[in-house]
Parts: structure tokens; sequence; C-alpha cells
């Protein structure tokens, strides 16, 4: 099941999604924008079983494993990658600046996670990417983060499993291309009897800035995937919690092309607390989208903005919030009032310094009134009983 969701809701990089799927090499000349040289990290890299810091040093120390990565170039390329993989228990750290003049930048950070140790697991990732051209440069910029984790535990006793994936991707450049993709995805499996059994994942939420922030007069695009699955079986006190969020500033170029895609799906027992928020914004000097889709024990609510009646538009906000069977929804050019989101998202104790502030540093109080794309505000949805247990 988390292999045909996580390559149907891929969106706009399900190359990526069929990758991870299948574990075959990559054909990365497929994906959008991506030039020779990105696609050859891509297939050389994505899938490895090895560690690499390409062009810098790891270091590990109290089980924080680090690769850092500087270069500068004024024509050549910079080419800069990071693996990490199979590491349970442990936190995995990608740094990457790079900086050019009229070369490109080509960064990619792939960090991958199977943990089946039990009954608790602990999981961090943490990926940054910063790239940019000296005054006047003309170089691009190419960046590709990926980050897995799958936890699966039937011990008996308590279960806890915890997962942080947070990523920053910063692109400038004066008139080069810039290309970022991002690709998110946990997996979280329980089985247990008469037991506490507690499920925690969050993507891009503790502190700001985690997200992508692109800059140039030529074309900047960017496709950001986020999937998060639950699953718990058991029949003590569950306690389930999901959180993908993402947001973006991508200026000047008209034709720039920013879009956000999200699946989140929970399943537990009648009694489950869970809850689940979505968040997608984008901002950008050409189009932006967001598309969401959640999940809760078979009965699924989507969102999207612009919605399917509306108009391309270069500012885009999504959010859904479900606390077990309900779901409140909101979209719109600004989420925030007189939509319900603002109220929503400051009572929520996971949505970190983003409930505070915007990526361009505006307080969320003071925003204009949304216009909605749909005839109707957004509501609130209660699945009954029924379709619950399906």
């Amino acid at each position: 099941m988390y292999r045909r969701r996580l390559a149907a809701f891929a969106g706009a990089i399900g190359l990526l999604g069929a990758l991870f799927s299948s574990g075959v090499a990559a054909r990365a000349d497929t994906l959008p924008g991506v030039d020779t040289t990105l696609s050859s990290l891509m297939s050389t890299y994505i899938g490895s079983s090895q560690d690499a810091c390409v062009g810098g040093t790891s270091t590990s120390i109290a089980g924080t494993t680090t690769c850092t990565i500087d270069e500068t170039s004024s024509n050549d390329k910079n080419i800069a990658v990071c693996v990490q993989s199979n590491t349970p228990g442990s936190v995995q750290e990608c740094k990457i600046t790079q900086t050019n003049l009229n070369g490109n930048n080509y960064a990619l950070i792939f960090q991958h996670v199977v943990d089946n140790s039990g009954p608790t697991e602990d999981s961090t990732q943490s990926a940054t990417i910063s790239q940019s051209m000296i005054t006047a440069g003309t170089g691009s910029n190419f960046a590709a983060i990926v980050q897995v984790v799958k936890q699966s535990t039937k011990q008996a006793g308590d279960q806890s499993q915890t997962i942080h994936q947070f990523n920053t991707t910063d692109q400038a450049s004066n008139t080069g291309t810039n290309l970022a993709i991002l690709n998110e995805s946990s997996d979280q499996s329980g089985q247990s009897v008469s037991s506490m059994q507690t499920q925690f994942s969050e993507q891009d939420v503790n502190t700001a800035p985690h997200h992508i922030n692109q800059s140039s007069t030529g074309l900047s695009r960017a496709f950001a995937t986020q999937s998060q699955v639950q699953n718990l079986t058991g029949t003590g006190v569950q306690t389930q919690t999901i959180d993908p969020r993402c947001c973006s500033e991508q200026n000047t170029n008209p034709d720039d092309v920013f879009t956000i895609t999200q699946f989140v799906s929970q399943t537990g027992s009648s009694t489950a607390a869970q809850q689940a928020t979505s968040f997608g914004e984008c901002h950008s000097s050409g189009t932006c989208a967001v598309s969401e889709t959640t999940t809760e024990n078979g009965v699924t609510t989507n969102n999207s903005c612009p919605a399917p009646e509306g108009s391309p538009t270069g500012n885009c906000t999504a959010f859904i919030s479900c606390t077990g069977s309900v779901c409140t929804t909101c979209s719109g050019v600004e989420c925030f009032p007189p939509c319900n989101c603002l109220g929503l998202l400051l009572n929520n104790a996971n949505f970190g310094n983003l409930a505070l502030a915007s990526p361009r540093g505006e307080t969320l109080v003071s925003r204009a009134p949304v216009t909605f794309h749909s005839a109707s505000p957004p509501g609130v949805r209660s699945a009954d009983n029924a379709a619950l247990l399906t």
C-alpha cells in the first residue's frame, strides 16, 4: 500500500516515487528541467546503500552523522553529493554550500532509513542546500533532496515511532536557471496487543526557514512532494500525529513554476486519537499550485489551490486539518482571515515558528481578507462510523 501511494502522489516528480517503489535506478533525464549532469548524479546515487560525501567531509559525533560540503568556482561545475542510508536511531545531516560565477551548481542529497528494531524507533533527517552566483554571474542551480524513512515494529509492549524530516533549499542566480526537487516520505507501521502505541511524523515544521527559495531573472522551477503514512493495529491506547508543511518564495520571472503535492494517510482503531495537519503555501512571480489529499481510516478529503475552477495564481495556500474523522479545509490566494485557518494554526502546538510568520516575514494576522476560489467557504466534514471502519 505504501509503495502504491508514494508512486501515485509523487506528481511532477513521479519518477522518484516509482524509483523508491521499485528500487530500480532512476532515469532522471526525464525529470522536468534536469540536464545531463544532474541526471547522471541521480542515476548513480539514488538507491545507493553506500554513504557518500562527494566534495566534502563527513563526521560522526554522538549519534549524529554530518556531511559538510563547501564549494566555490568561477567557470567550472560545482558538484556535491551527500548520501546517508540505513542508520536507524541516528541523526542524518547534510549541509551543502555552493558559489559560482558562470559555471553551474549541482547538489544531490539522499537520506534513507529503514528501521525494524522496535519497540522505540526515532529518526531525524536534516538537509540544507545553498546555491548562489557571484555578482553578475550567469550560471544555473540544480538541486534535489530526497528523504525516506520507513519504520515497522511488531514487538510486544508499548511502541513509539518518531520521524523528523527537515530541509531548506536556497537558490539565487542572475540570469541562470533554478531547479529544485524535493521528495519527503515517511511510513510508520505498528502491531501490538493491549499496549500503548504512539506514532509521530513531521516534515519541515520545527524551526524556520524550512522551505524552498528561488531567485533569478531566468526560469525557476520547484517541485515538492510530501507523503506521510501511519498504520496501527492493536487493542490498546493509540495516538497518531502527522504534520507535513511546505512554503516557498520564488521570483522574478513571470514563467516561474512551483508545485506542492501532499499526501497523508492514517489508519488506527476506532478509539485512536488522530491528528493530521497539511499546510502548503507558495508565493511566485509566475504560477504556483498546492494539491492535498488526506485519508483518515478510509475516508478521504481533498483540497487544492487554486481550486479546480480557479485560474492559476502566483500566491497560493491550502490547508487540511483533521482531528479523527472531522476535517477542516481552507484554500485561497492567502488562506488566512476571514478563513478559520489562522485559529487552527495558532492552536496547533506542532506548527512551530511557521504559525507566527510567513516566509516573507509578515505577521499573519495583518493579511488582507481571502477571496475564495470555491463558491462557498470550506466547512467541516464528519464521517459516519461505518465509513471509519472500512
